[in-house]
């Protein structure tokens, strides 16, 4: 768990984690990195059997290891977040000195933006359907209504035909 949580702290520059991890974490980054800045073929290997990841050994010695030659300790630091809402847990965020720890916000905001607008537009094309078949429906009623107009106007217009001495009915009586 160690050296996977220093692999992803080398790599990443930073990360989120509880405040017992971080520290145990801590002092296991700050002795890979003192052991990269020796630079001999010994120490990498040992780092290589520390952390083994290939990725982050090879950012250790060839990218940090030259970042921090002048610095003779206290590699990592700690900014204390708060308590996670589940189980209450101390949350911790440990980045490297130097870094830019930094999380991108913004796309995740882009990514609600547009997943609010791909619901909008769902819903506005449910609407036009709506709206096609609740036409469709008015236009029967209207053509039902018409029709049933028209056939009032026929029997009266018979009745009265018939009482006039003017139209015959279709049987001819």
């Amino acid at each position: 768990m160690l050296s996977n949580l220093a692999s992803s702290l080398i790599l990443n520059e930073y990360i989120v984690t509880t405040k017992t991890k971080a520290k145990s974490c801590r002092s296991f980054v700050d002795k890979v990195l003192s052991k990269s800045k020796v630079g001999t073929p010994h120490s990498q290997k040992t780092i290589e059997k520390l952390l083994r990841d290939k990725l982050a050994v090879h950012k250790v010695i060839y990218v940090l290891a030259d970042r921090f030659k002048d610095r003779s300790g206290s590699f990592v630091n700690m900014v204390a977040l708060g308590h996670r809402k589940g189980d209450d847990a101390s949350m911790v965020k440990l980045f490297l000195v130097g870094s830019k720890p930094f999380r991108k916000v913004k796309k995740i905001k882009k990514k609600k933006k547009q997943i609010r607008k791909k619901k909008e537009d769902r819903a506005v094309k449910k609407d036009r359907k709506k709206g096609v078949f609740d036409r469709m429906k008015k236009f029967r009623g209207r053509l039902a209504g018409r029709v049933k107009q028209e056939k009032l106007k026929d029997k009266e217009s018979g009745a009265r035909g018939l009482e006039e001495g003017g139209k015959k009915s279709r049987s001819g009586i």
